[in-house]
């Protein structure tokens, strides 16, 4: 992954601009995460910053380039997770067909989701049911460039990224090997 000012970071699992970035960055701030993880219930925590997130998520427009070719604009994306495997942070499978062993991203994308519609897609989202609204889709590719119209909130595999406007991630084919 390619940050705007040139820096690289490798990831094993996400990147993620939007809703799942937030979330993220809610959940390893709350005060209430030790507590919660000596009483092995860690995963509320992710519902807990999703719950807050959801209540105040902005949506914005991005241009996306798919390959280095293709380019698609997005109307008021939810989140853009890019992903080696289908879930991340919590056991969210943010792009439920991505595969861990297949050489390419799964891009789970979410749009045009007001507000309000957050609280109703987000069990899909948790179950990995999302691809059956037409607000979700996934793109399946080798490399792909987001440029948003407001900078987003972004992270590489959990660890906060800050918040950006412009990412490029790709897929360093061959590099990990993945036991299974």
């Amino acid at each position: 992954m390619t940050g705007p000012d040139g820096t690289k970071h490798i990831f094993g699992i996400s990147v993620g601009l939007g809703m799942d970035a937030i979330i993220g960055r809610k959940a390893d701030e709350a005060p209430y995460k030790k507590f919660l993880n000596k009483l092995k219930l860690g995963k509320l925590i992710y519902l807990f910053a999703a719950i807050g997130t959801l209540a105040h998520l902005k949506c914005t427009d991005m241009k996306i380039r798919i390959d280095d070719g293709e380019t698609r604009y997005l109307k008021k994306v939810f989140y853009l997770a890019f992903m080696n495997c289908r879930t991340e942070g919590g056991g969210i499978p943010m792009a439920p067909s991505a595969k861990n062993d297949d050489g390419k991203l799964t891009v789970g994308v979410g749009v045009n989701v007001k507000p309000w519609m957050g609280f109703l897609v987000f069990p899909f989202i948790c179950l990995g049911l999302q691809n059956k609204f037409k607000y979700f889709t996934e793109i399946t590719c080798n490399s792909l460039e987001v440029t948003c119209d407001e900078p987003q909130i972004c992270h590489y595999d959990g660890e906060a990224l800050g918040t950006n406007a412009t990412l490029k991630v790709a897929v360093l084919p061959q590099k990990l090997t993945v036991l299974v």
